[in-house]
């Protein structure tokens, strides 16, 4: 039965009226870019915060597959965070800065040897050049 639980179709509805000024920007924001479908934009954050939450707890997912996606998922929060500072202008604060973070980028590869400018990633926000699809294959 765990098979057939795969490859049924759900259908997810959520409504929202914002009640404040943030909130709000947020979804104008969403709504009127072009970096991404809505629902692109709202699914790539939430798999990677909530789907290793979620596959932590299935005993029908494999050790290696759990590995995969955790490593996927914190590698896309690890990019997320530094288009964040990148967009804003702002540095990597220290304590985000440790050595493993220094040396490791997407998919555990090292990371060059430069790190792009603020003015470099700022360009590169919104093209996502790290696997934004890799969640569709799980």
């Amino acid at each position: 039965m765990a098979g057939d639980r795969e490859f049924e179709r759900k259908n997810f509805r959520w409504r929202y009226q914002p009640r404040n000024q943030m909130d709000m920007l947020m979804l104008e924001y969403m709504d009127s870019s072009d970096v991404r479908s809505k629902t692109e934009m709202m699914l790539l954050p939430l798999r990677a915060f909530w789907l290793p939450l979620a596959i932590a707890q299935s005993v029908d997912i494999s050790q290696a597959t759990k590995e995969r996606i955790v490593t996927e998922a914190c590698c896309t929060l690890l990019n997320q965070l530094n288009q964040i500072y990148a967009i804003s202008g702002f540095s990597l604060p220290n304590y985000l800065m440790t050595t493993e973070l220094e040396q490791t980028s997407n998919k555990g590869q090292p990371k060059a040897p430069n790190s792009p400018s603020v003015e470099e990633q700022k360009q590169a926000v919104g093209k996502f050049n790290y696997e934004t699809d890799s969640f569709s294959n799980w």
